[in-house]
């Protein structure tokens, strides 16, 4: 059976379908000046669509490629999305989020929290999870970052465990930490990579690391216990001519913000 050639436009024409239901009662604010999107973009038709991208029309990435973007990633989100579970975007967070894209055109990673972040936006039981000031929190971002809380929001509380070394005759309790890791690893980064994007994920207020304080779990015990046996922590040990050496144990948890913005931005469901 051959296919039909009409398929690609109907498919692309539900797609901004799709996008113009649930963006096009938002336009309506703007005002006359802004006319249905067909005098600018010809097929596109939609008036709220025309809206969101003038801000991006002088931008680095250009009209075209933001159109594309939002017909794209955006509209592909909302894919199966019956139209009464649409609801029309808060112009607080697409119109930032949007224009951000101009600064955003290598980081694919980053495009796809912008896009996810506009499309929960759009949608009626993802909504009352979404805040305005997750635009900036994913503009403060990089790559990294976006690994490092996509891992912690489909995992329980991990843990921050460093080796401590006690070599201070004359002070007892001093120690120094030679040598720290995670109960988790995240693909393409290490440890020093991590331990700086949860920095700066605390600073966003979306991470907590709880010093002493650390979840029970078995799968972190023996990982930590694995290692505190292991000729690596003995040999840290005596290169330091340690009297003794032990663990310290942090907790790293999600902070109620942060998994409001992981229900949002990582379409994770609760």
């Amino acid at each position: 059976m051959s296919e039909d050639p009409s398929e690609p436009d109907k498919s692309k024409a539900k797609s901004q379908g799709l996008l113009g239901r649930a963006l096009g009662e938002a336009s309506d604010n703007f005002g006359r000046e802004l006319a249905p999107v067909g005098v600018e973009a010809g097929k596109v038709a939609v008036r709220a669509t025309n809206a969101l991208l003038k801000t991006a029309s002088a931008a680095i990435w250009g009209y075209e490629k933001i159109q594309d973007w939002i017909e794209g990633k955006v509209a592909k989100k909302l894919e199966g999305i019956s139209e009464e579970d649409l609801t029309e975007p808060d112009l607080r967070i697409a119109g930032p989020a949007i224009e951000a894209m101009r600064f955003a055109n290598d980081a694919d990673e980053i495009q796809e929290l912008f896009a996810q972040l506009i499309a929960s936006d759009m949608q009626t039981a993802l909504k009352k999870s979404v805040h305005p000031s997750f635009v900036e929190m994913v503009k403060q971002m990089d790559v990294a970052d976006s690994r490092v809380l996509k891992v912690l929001s489909n995992s329980p509380p991990q843990i921050k465990y460093t080796q401590r070394i006690f070599s201070f005759p004359d002070n007892p309790g001093a120690y120094f930490s030679p040598y720290f890791n995670y109960t988790f690893e995240v693909e393409g980064l290490d440890v020093h990579q991590i331990e700086r994007a949860l920095n700066s994920l605390q600073r966003l207020g979306l991470v907590e690391i709880r010093k002493g304080s650390f979840p029970i779990d078995p799968g972190h015990a023996k990982k930590i216990d694995d290692y505190q046996k292991s000729e690596r922590f003995e040999k840290i040990k005596s290169t330091f001519q340690a009297k003794r050496s032990d663990i310290e144990k942090d907790g790293i948890y999600s902070t109620p913000l942060g998994a409001a913005f992981s229900v949002v931005c990582f379409a994770k469901v609760k």
